[in-house]
């Protein structure tokens, strides 16, 4: 067994002080004050806080890897690289690309359920594209956007059984066809990349569309045609109080305002950050790509995000998730207890796995990080087993 003492634990109730956290095999046994009585080996976090592994729902690669690179060794990479940050579960993410592409990712995904490195840490497969629209493709390729295809959709989902979210643009879904067949399937559906206006989205978050892909990106606010202000995908957004949004939260895609205003009308259980991060994430690189390593891909890494080549557009984040907490923490009046809430809890219980992680519970999964004031992860804990330690120099 392993005890954690002098510990700041943290919940979506608050912060509480001087506690410890028991772990027996792969699950938290106990959490409270000490139990000197019990036998365990001891990590004194000497008041650093708690809590579980933050879980990212939409990651496409780090440390100059990208999942649809396509090999295990660059999928390993990436993995392991946000495990490093703090980053205990996640959403590998696709790219909208040729078919024979997807399929690649998605075979992939299939094997590497069954590796015993990265499996402890994969949620399911978020499919961003490719029924995309072309007018906010962003940093996708919009030569392969395109508009719903349920035939075709069936064969992603013969490809891969663990596709658990799938990112469309409601106009691109005739009659909110696929959004149905996807929720059947008990699949989440996100709306982004998204040119449409009030009341398209409104109708798509009545019909299924249960997620929005990083919220303001690629999507439309405020509209003005012929001299009128028309209310835009973010109004219809922001008015409905079930939907729960992403938020690239690195202060490059969205400014602190912006971060604290959509907290204020919908609350840390409808909020769930991401990174959305890129291969360039956790490299020093001045030049990158989207995906694959082609010229048509490549894209400017300057002022701490990626930029599309005539920088008039981002092409991603860098910032790996804990990052995005502690700037949310500095520059904003959001408790750190609600920002960790929507990096654990929410996105748990959205991904419908909170009676096994997103919390420190006893019963759940033992993976859990402690650190600082800086979001420095300084101990990580993965089912129960020790894969970082600085306070102990390991």
């Amino acid at each position: 067994m392993i005890k954690l003492i002098n510990a700041k634990v943290i919940t979506s109730k608050g912060v509480s002080n001087n506690k410890c956290v028991v772990i027996g095999n792969e699950h938290i046994i106990y959490v409270g004050d000490d139990t000197k009585h019990m036998q365990c080996d001891t990590i004194d976090l000497k008041g650093n806080y708690v809590s579980a592994g933050f879980i990212d729902l939409h990651v496409h690669g780090g440390a100059g890897s990208s999942f649809m690179d396509c090999d295990q060794i660059s999928f390993k990479k990436v993995v392991k690289y946000h495990e490093k940050q703090g980053t205990l579960n996640l959403m590998p993410t696709s790219l909208t690309a040729a078919n024979n592409e997807i399929y690649q990712f998605l075979e992939l995904y299939t094997q590497m359920k069954s590796n015993d490195s990265v499996k402890d840490s994969l949620l399911g497969v978020h499919m961003e594209g490719p029924f995309l629209s072309t007018n906010k493709c962003g940093a996708q390729d919009g030569l392969f956007c395109t508009k719903v295809d349920v035939d075709e959709c069936q064969k992603y989902l013969d490809k891969c059984s663990d596709i658990k979210r799938m990112t469309i643009a409601p106009e691109m879904d005739e009659g909110f066809q696929l959004a149905h067949y996807l929720r059947e399937r008990n699949i989440s559906v996100s709306a982004g990349h998204t040119d449409c206006l009030y009341e398209t989205m409104t109708k798509a978050l009545n019909s299924g569309y249960d997620m929005i892909t990083h919220m303001y990106s690629s999507m439309n606010g405020i509209t003005i045609i012929n001299g009128f202000r028309n209310a835009g995908a973010i109004e219809a957004i922001l008015l409905n109080d079930d939907v729960c949004v992403e938020l690239i939260a690195d202060g490059k895609h969205l400014p602190a305002p912006i971060i604290e205003l959509v907290y204020k009308l919908k609350g840390k259980d409808n909020i769930i950050f991401v990174s959305d991060a890129m291969r360039a994430t956790g490299t020093d690189a001045k030049e990158s790509y989207i995906g694959k390593k082609i010229e048509s891909n490549k894209v400017i890494i300057e002022d701490g995000v990626a930029k599309m080549k005539e920088r008039k557009c981002l092409g991603g984040s860098i910032t790996p998730l804990n990052k995005m907490v502690e700037f949310v923490y500095k520059n904003s009046n959001i408790s750190l207890s609600d920002i960790v809430t929507m990096v654990t809890e929410t996105p748990a219980k959205k991904m419908g796995v909170i009676n096994e992680l997103g919390s420190i519970s006893a019963g759940k999964y033992a993976d859990i990080i402690a650190f600082d004031e800086d979001i420095e992860i300084l101990v990580s804990i993965k089912r129960g087993k020790i894969i970082k330690n600085l306070l102990m120099g390991v």
